[in-house]
């Protein structure tokens, strides 16, 4: 069965799936060079339908992450266009959208003609037209003053939108079109793409909202896949944005500045701000559910406003950390214990956060823990083509490398400024950053996801102290405290990091402990307050020729490790094609540019 899924939304994406497993996985962002790009993912699909073309084979059934979107998120693009201003106006206007409405923090019912007050027609009016966005291919004609009180007409026009778009573009027939459900294709991709497939597993999902739901808790025992709850009402992906607002963050975006940022926190202010948030939510079953604020507050966002007016950054971002630790692991422990299960995977944004996953990895009856690559709202896609081919024999994803791949470098196009010459093997590289240089890689296939995993990365040694700053100065421009991350060898990592349970981090999903004996080789790639570390635990099968390069490295310098951040610029997606990859060499200060182990390019002084 060949299989295309797409995620729409936010971080929108493209998947396809043939005879079970995932040979393509793209971000529409690498295309159209839109971090985090919401809409229709044209690009992507039709690298993937190019694809099956090249390979004569045939799209057979295909899906849509998310029943439902709300029309005018999409629209108006608010994760890419809001500033922090623009989500407190939102937030004190008090928008009802009036799509569907929850009780009791469990149920979902979609709304039939349920109208809109007039302060909420009057701020959408407003906004609808605001923005002009560079890439859309739906036609949002239908959000007029005829369905502007007409909230359930709009979701089902936006539906027939995203389905005539789609089947121009592929051909397939509408029958063979599923609209899957949000946290459903979290959960799927949580499981069956992950290194626990075919164990008993417990499965959590949480994040901001999909589908009406911010929660789902689900089992595995004996291959068979089980939900055992969903709720509305779990609100710490609100906190995250609320908080990334209060600070004048993009929430959607810089939740893992926050996360950085939360060591540098003194314990007293830290525990402070943990006081304030403690007892907001309470955990019931397999639920963490909000409690109903004082009488005295109309809204979240007018409670966590006041209570932190006179707290500083570092103080809530500490608070908010500690408490999103405190609460997740707490409701795991609960989980575990009521299915009598040992093993965790996991998805959605808050997933995302490497310090909860390590909070959540060193609870005491816990055997082991894997979070696949990318937990966000891009890995949908993925998580649809497993679900949809449920009744198939599927397998696990072996590696990320999913994305755009360079058939042919055309050399013709370089700029005058670029120079190159050929190499036989890893020597010219392993000099360089013996030598200290900052060395971009562009290797075949790109990753999919969120992290540099060795193919779109930028390289440098991981123990001189000069190296964060020298990167930041040259090509990243990333805020001071934010720390980069490091590739390492598998049969040497625990030298370097302390993993008593032998968890697998093969996509930088996970935080761990540093061995301080041995800190000084790795130092540039630690958290610099905490000493922290997120690996990429390396094995050969992954990607031997990165393996082989940091091995060379090892035989030269005794460090089994390098220094590994995205190659891209400064608010700029990681980069996906040759030309984008030249013009961050041009535009950077990077001391040369690796194409696929065989040529070095660098600027002619």
């Amino acid at each position: 069965m060949n299989i295309l899924s797409i995620q729409d939304g936010y971080n929108a994406s493209a998947s396809l799936m043939v005879k079970g497993k995932i040979v393509l996985a793209l971000q529409e962002e690498r295309f159209n060079e839109i971090k985090n790009y919401t809409g229709y993912p044209y690009y992507s699909i039709k690298y993937c339908l190019d694809y099956l073309r090249k390979n004569n084979l045939t799209l057979q059934r295909a899906g849509f992450v998310n029943k439902y979107y709300n029309p005018y998120v999409q629209k108006i693009k608010i994760y890419e266009n809001f500033k922090p201003n623009d989500w407190r106006n939102w937030w004190k206007t008090k928008i009802n959208f009036n799509y569907f409405a929850g009780t009791k923090g469990k149920e979902v019912k979609f709304l039939k003609n349920k109208k809109r007050d007039k302060k909420t027609i009057d701020y959408l009016k407003k906004l609808k037209n605001k923005y002009k966005n560079k890439f859309e291919y739906y036609n949002y004609s239908f959000l007029n003053n005829s369905t502007i009180n007409k909230p359930d007409l709009e979701l089902e026009l936006l539906n027939e939108e995203r389905l005539k778009t789609f089947i121009k573009q592929t051909g397939i027939e509408k029958k063979n079109i599923k609209f899957l459900d949000h946290h459903t294709c979290h959960a799927f991709y949580a499981y069956y793409a992950s290194d626990l497939y075919g164990k008993d597993c417990l499965i959590s999902t949480i994040d901001g909202g999909g589908d009406g739901f911010q929660q789902t808790t689900w089992t595995v025992k004996k291959r068979k896949i089980k939900l055992l709850s969903k709720n509305n009402s779990c609100p710490l992906g609100k906190y995250w944005k609320i908080v990334c607002v209060l600070l004048s963050l993009k929430p959607h975006e810089h939740e893992y500045k926050v996360m950085g940022l939360a060591p540098y926190s003194k314990e007293k202010y830290t525990n402070e701000v943990f006081e304030v948030l403690k007892n907001l939510c309470e955990i019931k079953n397999f639920d963490i559910l909000e409690k109903k604020l004082p009488k005295n507050y109309q809204s979240l966002y007018e409670y966590l406003n006041e209570k932190f007016a006179n707290y500083r950054f570092d103080a809530i971002s500490g608070g908010i950390q500690k408490y999103t630790e405190y609460l997740v692991t707490k409701f795991i422990k609960s989980a575990l214990k009521k299915t009598r299960l040992k093993n965790v995977v996991a998805s959605g944004g808050l997933y995302m956060n490497i310090k909860l996953n390590k909070a959540i990895s060193e609870i005491k009856n816990l055997r082991d823990i894997f979070i696949s690559g990318s937990a966000g709202d891009e890995s949908l896609s993925i998580g649809a083509c497993y679900y949809l081919a449920q009744k198939d024999k599927t397998y696990p994803l072996k590696d990320l490398y999913l994305g755009y791949k360079e058939e042919k470098i055309n050399f013709k196009s370089l700029p005058k400024d670029i120079k190159f010459y050929q190499i036989k093997n890893f020597k010219p590289i392993i000099k360089h950053l013996i030598q200290g240089k900052i060395v971009g890689m562009f290797n075949e296939r790109a990753e999919f996801g969120a992290r540099a995993l060795g193919n779109r990365s930028i390289l440098a040694r991981p123990d001189l102290f000069g190296t964060v700053k020298k990167i930041n100065e040259a090509v990243k421009n990333r805020d001071f405290w934010m720390p980069f991350a490091i590739s390492i060898l598998y049969e040497h990592h625990k030298k370097y990091i302390i993993n008593k349970k032998s968890l697998r981090s093969p996509h930088m999903t996970m935080g761990f402990d540093t061995n301080l004996k041995n800190l000084k080789k790795i130092v540039s790639g630690t958290h610099p307050y905490d000493e922290t570390v997120r690996p990429q635990i390396l094995e050969r099968k992954f990607n031997h020729k990165y393996y082989d390069l940091i091995r060379g490295f090892y035989k030269k310098t005794k460090i089994p490790a390098l220094l590994n951040t995205s190659l891209n610029l400064h608010g700029k997606p990681t980069v996906s094609n040759f030309k984008q990859a030249i013009f961050t060499l041009r535009n950077s200060k990077l001391d040369c540019l690796v194409v696929n182990y065989k040529y070095i390019f660098f600027k002619k002084k």
